[in-house]
């Protein structure tokens, strides 16, 4: 895998975080399905990570 500029960007970071909790609004216990393309790699991570710490 390629390591490239978005991987540790905090505005990436943030607009996961704001996804996860408010565009989703995912609680505890719920489950969440994410589908993208390779190139969004990175943003998953990012949302897959704020989904965990809700308690998805």
């Amino acid at each position: 895998m390629q390591n490239n500029k978005w991987d540790n960007n905090a505005s990436l970071d943030k607009l996961a975080e704001l996804s996860i909790k408010t565009g989703v609004a995912l609680a505890a216990g719920q489950d969440l399905l994410i589908t993208a393309p390779y190139e969004a790699a990175p943003l998953v991570r990012r949302l897959a990570y704020h989904a965990y710490k809700a308690g998805a």
